[in-house]
């Protein structure tokens, strides 16, 4: 199963999403 893989991409995710919007806030 990939629910542990899953729950890691996510959190990337959302790291990245934050970090631009810091970088372009």
């Amino acid at each position: 199963r990939l629910d542990g893989k899953a729950e890691i991409d996510l959190d990337t995710a959302r790291r990245l999403f934050t970090l631009i919007c810091v970088l372009w806030g």
